[in-house]
């Protein structure tokens, strides 16, 4: 406590600011209960978090869950539409913060954690997964062609690493079997610079194992239901036509009764998966790359057989 005056100020920590006069300031001057007053209402003040910022927190956290997502490379995310997933995670996050959800979305990541852990750290999902691989046995008598489905490409006009998967054992199927015709699916789309397009790699490759003549290239294709509409048409009538497909382990399952469902006779065959151990799984990254992968199909059959692209079990 110190004195000036006939003024003494008292600061305690367990209690708002309080200004106390002394006895002999006069009461017509300065009335106490209004000085007490206007000392807490400034400390309230200067405590009081504006109310835009759980909205600012939750947009941040938000923000970075987007970030997470496409960096995993999940399947699907965020495929040509990365700005779209950057704002809606903003947006959804600014939402939950000005709504007061933090709780709620804790106690749900919380949950979340856990399933992920199981899934992840356990075989619990092993066998589901593995089995969902199709893999049937290669002919000894030549195919009408083998049909490498494509991935994507990046802006150097590069495959990605499952495209250049499936291409590298396609043409290996295609050496084997001595099929005539070798088609891959062609992926384009428009830049600043110009269309990037996965022909020129899908080029280099093919020359490296064998003789380009055979080589058929089918387009659009934006989906594994165009890919196959696409070869129906070159090898028109489909059903008088026998294939191979080949496609990543997890894809081939959907794939094949894709090109099935238009009336092709088809061998499916599993390209070697490199980016992580499908067939064993045996660690939790793995296991994460393959859920991912395997849900990603499951949500697949589930939209195709819902626009009549499969047949009827």
């Amino acid at each position: 406590m110190r004195r000036l005056g006939n003024v003494s100020v008292a600061t305690e920590s367990a209690q708002a600011s309080r200004v106390v006069f002394d006895t002999d300031v006069r009461s017509s001057d300065l009335h106490l209960p209004i000085l007490t007053s206007i000392a807490m209402a400034t400390t309230n003040l200067s405590g009081m978090k504006p109310r835009w910022r759980p909205a600012i927190v939750g947009a941040s956290v938000g923000l970075l869950a987007a970030m997470a997502l496409i960096v995993v490379g999940l399947p699907g995310i965020p495929g040509n539409h990365a700005n779209v997933y950057l704002l809606a995670g903003a947006v959804s996050g600014a939402l939950a913060g000005q709504l007061e959800w933090g709780r709620s979305i804790a106690y749900a990541s919380v949950v979340v954690a856990i399933i992920a852990a199981l899934l992840t750290l356990t075989p619990l999902l092993d066998h589901a997964i593995t089995s969902w691989i199709r893999g049937d046995g290669l002919p000894s008598t030549p195919l009408d062609a083998v049909v490498v489905l494509s991935s994507s490409v990046n802006r150097d006009q590069v495959l990605d690493a499952s495209g250049t998967e499936r291409l590298v054992s396609g043409i290996g199927v295609w050496r084997r079997n001595h099929a005539r015709l070798l088609i891959t699916t062609r992926v384009e789309h428009r830049a600043r610079t110009g269309t990037i397009s996965s022909d020129a790699d899908q080029r280099v490759l093919i020359q490296l194992g064998g003789d380009t003549s055979v080589w058929r290239i089918v387009a659009p294709a934006h989906t594994t239901h165009d890919e196959a509409l696409r070869t129906a048409e070159l090898l028109a009538p489909a059903s008088s036509r026998s294939i191979a497909v080949v496609t990543s382990p997890l894809h081939t399952r959907r794939a094949c009764a894709t090109f099935e469902a238009l009336g092709f006779r088809v061998t499916c065959i599993p390209s070697d998966e490199r980016q992580y151990a499908v067939r064993s799984l045996p660690g939790p990254i793995d296991r994460f790359h393959a859920l991912f992968d395997w849900l990603y199909e499951q949500l697949g059959m589930i939209k195709y057989r819902s626009r009549g692209w499969l047949r009827r079990a």
